[in-house]
């Protein structure tokens, strides 16, 4: 697949399937992360994978996926990746892992994984959960797994409130707008 291809085609999901990726399926992906764009080149991002059902499923009570996820078919993700980075404030570190979840949602598609970025979580409840390295941050977690939806996206000349779909449909709508909609050149 062409790199402009997996771009356009790159989306996250929601709902996933019960079945669980394997640690080989996940070190691709961890080897996309360890090429990511790095401010200064400090390399300051570390990761904990978490393939275990269980613990993966206490991590699911403490994200917002903003998914309904009740029904029978779907099931949470069966893994994560916890992003976390050094304590301190530091706005560059936002830029690693935006280029660092790119890099890890295109290797994902490859493995025929789907990845979804999440940043509302309980922080404390999974640091208490988890034994994150001391001096660290959870920056983000990435959901992991097979995806039980697909989407498409198409330009928009306008951005929706909310995307609506029929709640039996597997497939979502994802509009978006056009380049040069969001561009201005300055010549």
């Amino acid at each position: 697949m062409e790199l402009i291809t997996a771009i356009n085609r790159r989306r996250s999901a929601r709902k996933f399937l019960p079945k669980s990726p394997e640690r080989e399926q996940i070190l691709p992906i961890m080897e996309a992360a360890r090429f990511a764009h790095s401010i200064a080149n400090r390399q300051v991002l570390r990761y904990s994978v978490i393939l275990n059902k269980v613990k993966s499923r206490h991590i699911s009570d403490y994200v917002n996926l903003s998914s309904n996820t009740d029904k029978e078919e779907f099931a949470p993700p069966s893994a994560y990746i916890i992003c976390c980075g050094p304590e301190g404030d530091s706005p560059s570190l936002f830029a690693d892992v935006g280029t660092a979840f790119q890099n890890m949602s295109l290797a994902a598609m490859t493995e025929k994984l789907s990845m979804c970025f999440i940043t509302q979580f309980d922080s404390e409840q999974i640091k208490q959960q988890f034994e994150l390295e001391n001096g660290y941050k959870i920056l983000a977690i990435f959901a992991l797994g097979y995806a039980a939806e697909s989407s498409v996206a198409y330009n928009a000349e306008t951005l929706p409130e909310h995307i609506e779909n029929a709640s039996d449909s597997r497939i979502i709508q994802i509009p978006k707008l056009r380049a040069s909609q969001i561009t201005t050149w300055i010549e």
